[in-house]
């Protein structure tokens, strides 16, 4: 029987967040920064907000992966695709800095009306309009005194009710309890290429050329290719020398990203 490659988990978005913060979900080194507008994390706000699907992360268990902090991931899952998504959940939820293209740390913040049930960027409108929640964050933290809030906003915004505004509230609250899918890869994955110590076009080369007994089966670069899109290698390994190796694993990443992708989709 053919051994599992994958699981797949329901998880709160709280839990996952926990998990990245106490190190339990770590992020490899060649993840890249923050590359998403403000207007992406308010989005996915909404989409959670509304009830939409969001995606899945998908995470793989490797004691060898170098980490962002300089350590290895001994012991630890390896966020292999979803570092955006979550990182916005963090800034937006969790209130943290995020590191953007240019590697400079950034807050972005997410407000909320809770009459027209609408979010924004919080901009210095919504800071000061008596109607928005400035940064949901503050509201998303455990314990929050919810009661307080609903008199005193009530009180800012003639014409509400308290039942009204306190399910709205508990509503936007709530979205750190939506769940997201984790795909998680079985341990034993190679999700790498062994390329010994040669250029991969060198050691591609060997095969094409016969040299290779593992790989006798692909005898000319069209079978290569084939056998690249089968496997979710990216085609820049053809051409590639050894330092290309971060942006051919970026690209590999995404590969197998959409492959599960376009499994779930299939069933």
């Amino acid at each position: 029987m053919e051994d599992t490659k994958f699981s797949l988990n329901q998880t709160p978005i709280s839990t996952i967040l926990a998990w990245v913060e106490s190190g339990a979900i770590a992020i490899p080194e060649i993840q890249r920064p923050f590359v998403w507008t403000s207007t992406q994390v308010r989005d996915l706000m909404d989409s959670l907000y509304q009830g939409y699907p969001v995606g899945y992360i998908i995470t793989w268990q490797n004691p060898d992966i170098k980490l962002k902090d300089g350590t290895t991931s001994q012991g630890k899952r390896i966020l292999i695709d979803g570092q955006q998504r979550i990182t916005a959940l963090r800034a937006a939820i969790s209130g943290l800095n995020v590191v953007d293209k240019r590697y400079k740390k950034c807050r972005i913040a997410i407000s909320f009306n809770p009459l027209t049930e609408e979010f924004r960027t919080r901009t210095s409108s919504t800071e000061r309009g008596k109607e928005w929640i400035s940064d949901i964050a503050e509201v998303m933290v455990n314990g929050y005194d919810t009661l307080t809030f609903v008199d005193e906003y009530v009180a800012r915004n003639p014409g509400t009710t308290r039942q009204e505004i306190n399910s709205r509230l508990n509503r936007l609250i709530q979205i750190k309890n939506k769940q997201i899918g984790e795909i998680q890869l079985n341990p034993s994955l190679d999700i790498n290429i062994s390329v010994s110590d040669l250029a991969p076009r060198e050691y591609l080369g060997d095969i094409l050329s016969g040299n290779n007994n593992h790989h006798s089966d692909i005898v000319n670069e069209a079978e290569m290719v084939n056998n690249f899109e089968d496997n979710a290698v990216p085609k820049i390994l053809l051409q590639a020398e050894v330092d290309d190796y971060d942006e051919f694993l970026r690209q590999r990443q995404r590969l197998m990203a959409e492959m599960v992708r376009d499994y779930y989709k299939g069933l």
